[in-house]
């Protein structure tokens, strides 16, 4: 989640204490997973005793699940789409947190099921290699702008320098060399990958599995 998010959820009425109005989670799956999204990050700072704190990676991960899940509908993964819902959440963090948010944590649940615990890489090391190549660049992106994940970021790039030795030689053996047909075979593996677990627990587990030192 953006810092320019984080501020927008913190300067609503999570604060101000305005009177809640009554909100309606959309039909469209976009508008709809980028109001889960605000619902996630209000939720989570709401359980903070310092609201202004950086949230956890967990929450983080709890936020940016509701983009994967909408990215992951299609067998390659749609980075337009998973972009889409996180635009999404910064223009509606006003809208959102100035009604009766916490009347969408049920409904939210419901469409966006939490996903499994523990996150398990899949057996195949081909998915999970370019799987946590193409997860760890879309993790690293969307907490770029937030100096204070700056640990998190740190770990994220040592794992991409750890893959760069085995992704190219695991595409080669499936005749995927070429750029086009490396970067379908990463969106494959990224569909494939989101639906099984939290992305903090995934890059958890793909650190732990790629990169000694992690």
């Amino acid at each position: 989640m953006s810092r320019a998010l984080a501020i927008m959820i913190v300067s609503g009425s999570l604060i101000a204490g305005c009177g809640p109005r009554a909100i309606a989670l959309p039909d469209d799956p976009i508008a709809s997973a980028a109001t889960c999204g605000v619902v996630a990050a209000a939720k989570a700072r709401a359980a903070q005793a310092d609201i202004k704190a950086p949230l956890s990676m967990a929450a983080q991960g709890d936020i940016l699940r509701h983009a994967l899940v909408v990215g992951a509908r299609t067998p390659e993964f749609a980075q337009a789409d998973a972009s889409a819902v996180i635009a999404g959440m910064s223009e509606r963090a006003g809208e959102v947190t100035d009604s009766d948010w916490q009347a969408l944590i049920e409904p939210c649940d419901k469409a966006f099921p939490p996903p499994p615990e523990p996150a398990k890489l899949p057996d195949d090391p081909y998915v999970a290699g370019l799987g946590c190549d193409a997860l760890g660049r879309f993790m690293r992106a969307a907490l770029a702008s937030d100096g204070r994940y700056e640990a998190e970021l740190s770990r994220y790039n040592k794992l991409e320098t750890a893959l760069d030795t085995r992704i190219a030689p695991l595409l080669a053996a499936h005749g995927k060399s070429g750029a086009e047909a490396a970067q379908a075979e990463k969106r494959k593996a990224m569909s494939s990958i989101v639906k099984l677990g939290r992305p903090d627990l995934l890059m958890d587990a793909c650190v732990a599995r790629y990169d000694s030192d992690g």
